[in-house]
């Protein structure tokens, strides 16, 4: 069992390791040429509007790491203001999703983001290796998430806020609205969360709970494995042209080029711990899905294979103001490189879920951002606080 969940995880968080997230404004960049329109506009719009900075977790022992990205007032005109926050998954980085950023940003949506303790920009957690995906408490998420959330209120007073959180995102908002009596969002998406991770691998079927008892073992055998490894993982360098080729898409070709550009945000594999503490989560997230009563809409990728769609439509069915639907062929990373139709169909229903909410918002609460009063950004420090 052992040498089969140590394959499973190679692949599975070097996967999700990878997600990072002219045409007609309302599309997507086309695959044809792909590279040659992302320098052409992407590049230029980050030079422009890219705003890093960072700010303490909830405890003040990290300073983690952030970006928003807002329109000028010429951009705005009279338009209101709306703000996307973006959530995301394990292992992730929000240097690896500026394309949907820019999606997004092209919609009118203002967008702020972070990257979590333990990856990405963020100062990365296991003493042993730095590149292994490590947490004490999955509730440490939750908890940065709210001091963002916090800031992100204060910048933003009067304008409609919506949450956009993928996989792992998609656990910690639901943590965070199983918890919360009002949310200051108007809508939330969450996109293949994970409330459920799928062990199961080349038709060998592996529970959650056995990986529990597995993961829990090592750690009282050994306690100083809860921040190393869970599972063997291969010695070197990342084959990236073996992935490459594997994967053979023009936005997982950019994806490798841009964690070439930044060694130092790749995560791989989780720690003990943190498998211990996302199973854990995950059970209870599904346990209380009954208390979260915004209204949620859920979007699953059929062809998903990192989580499981039945426990998440099980979920979901325990929300009582939660929509699920699902993207027919699409896979659990379908905002960060599936084919163009995919995408644009999934951003086309984003984007009517939030309008339908701004419709309903009276127009004189809403109002142009205010860019000239925010605080000059500062550059991102990877360093613990004092």
């Amino acid at each position: 069992m052992r040498s089969a969940l140590s394959f499973f995880f190679s692949s599975f968080f070097l996967i999700l390791s990878s997600i990072f997230t002219l045409t007609s404004p309302l599309e997507a960049i086309p695959e044809d040429h792909y590279e040659e329109h992302y320098q052409a506009e992407v590049i230029p719009w980050l030079a422009t509007h890219e705003q890093e900075f960072s700010f303490p977790s909830w405890d003040g022992l990290y300073s983690l790491c952030a970006l928003r990205l807002l329109h000028t007032p010429e951009e705005r005109g009279e338009a209101p203001a709306k703000v996307i926050l973006f959530l995301e998954g394990a292992t992730d980085s929000w240097y690896l999703e500026e394309e949907l950023f820019y999606d997004l940003f092209k919609r009118g949506y203002d967008i702020y983001t972070y990257d979590h303790r333990g990856q990405g920009t963020s100062p990365h957690l296991s003493p042993s290796d730095s590149e292994i995906n490590h947490i004490e408490h999955f509730k440490d998420y939750t908890k940065d998430f709210q001091k963002f959330l916090d800031l992100v209120k204060k910048e933003n007073p009067g304008s409609p806020l919506f949450l956009l959180a993928h996989s792992m995102g998609g656990a910690i908002a639901a943590d965070y609205l199983e918890n919360t009596i009002s949310s200051p969002f108007s809508a939330i998406v969450l996109m293949t969360p994970m409330f459920e991770i799928n062990f199961s691998k080349h038709g060998l079927h592996i529970s959650e709970e056995t990986v529990l008892v597995d993961v829990s073992l090592n750690m009282v055998l050994n306690p100083s494995a809860a921040n190393q490894y869970a599972y063997p993982q291969e010695d070197g360098d990342v084959d990236w042209t073996k992935w490459t080729q594997q994967m053979m898409h023009p936005r997982f070709a950019k994806m490798v080029e841009l964690c070439k550009e930044k060694p130092d945000i790749v995560v791989g594999g989780p720690s003990n711990q943190w498998l211990e503490e996302a199973i854990r989560a995950s059970q209870s997230i599904r346990d209380q899905a009954a208390k979260i009563e915004e209204s949620v809409l859920i979007i699953t990728a059929q062809n998903d294979t990192m989580v499981i769609n039945k426990t998440t439509e099980e979920a979901a069915s325990k929300i009582p103001k939660a929509t699920c639907e699902m993207v027919e062929g699409a896979s659990h990373t379908l905002l960060q490189f599936d084919e163009d139709s995919l995408r644009n169909q999934a951003l086309d229903r984003i984007d009517s879920y939030f309008q339908h909410s701004i419709d309903l918002i009276d127009p004189q609460k809403a109002r142009p951002q205010r860019a000239s009063e925010l605080h000059q950004a500062h550059a991102c420090q990877r360093n613990a606080y004092e």
